[in-house]
């Protein structure tokens, strides 16, 4: 965010140009960690579905001795407790990661740093005695607009695009699939961002409607399911 404003606010100089794909960079780097988790904790339920407690992997022969008479002790045998994994655990994890979220409240962080030079701005437009029209289409059209409402759903809608699409489209395709989402993602927030401009140069209730549908968008993106099984992506 930091360095799209430096863009902005260094338009003049030769570097602009290339500022706002720098600072892509750290956002593509976030969004391809943050799917090759979501590929670690898909993997990791979707093992149980297969488990067999044979199968386990211990350092010592006393762990898996415990383990063993653990096992027996509340499941009755091995094969109770691996049926138990299958049938009843594997559906309650796959549930429990389908509403697996970022919550919101983190991603307001996220938004802080230009929310807070937006807001700088409109302080100085407030101090240089600006027009109250132009102050109100300002205030809802950009600053909670797009700079916090819009940001925050472009921050969702990458979450939920990286939990929807974590596993790989085919193999290699992995750093071109982060690459893809990021730049929908940057094209989603840039689209806004244009909107945002476009109504804060119009009028006061254009610029109120544009806030209020971004807050829908947010709604939106916290309401939709973020992950798809690897059963469902197969049916």
């Amino acid at each position: 965010a930091w360095v799209f404003w430096m863009s902005i606010a260094f338009s003049d100089a030769p570097i602009a140009a290339y500022l706002p794909f720098l600072a892509l960079l750290p956002c593509m780097l976030v969004l391809h960690l943050l799917r090759r988790r979501c590929v670690e904790i898909q993997d990791a339920v979707e093992k149980l579905r297969t488990f067999e407690f044979d199968s386990l992997e211990c350092e010592r022969e006393e762990e898996r001795e415990f383990a063993q008479l653990a096992v027996e002790r509340w499941f009755g045998s091995a094969s109770d407790f691996t049926e138990h994994v299958r049938v009843s655990l594997h559906p309650t994890m796959e549930k429990q990661l389908q509403l697996l979220k970022v919550p919101t409240r983190y991603l307001v962080v996220a938004v802080a740093g230009p929310l807070a030079m937006s807001l700088d701005i409109w302080l100085g437009l407030y101090k240089a005695s600006a027009s109250s029209d132009l102050l109100m289409r300002y205030l809802a059209g950009q600053l909670i607009g797009c700079d916090l409402l819009w940001t925050l759903a472009s921050l969702q809608l990458a979450v939920l695009l990286a939990k929807r699409f974590a596993q790989p489209w085919w193999p290699g395709s992995d750093l071109l699939q982060t690459l893809a989402l990021g730049a929908f993602c940057s094209g989603f927030f840039v689209l806004g961002a244009y909107i945002a401009f476009q109504v804060s140069s119009g009028s006061v209730a254009a610029s109120v409607a544009w806030a209020v549908f971004a807050f829908g968008m947010v709604q939106l993106f916290d309401c939709l399911p973020c992950n798809r099984s690897k059963t469902e992506g197969e049916e």
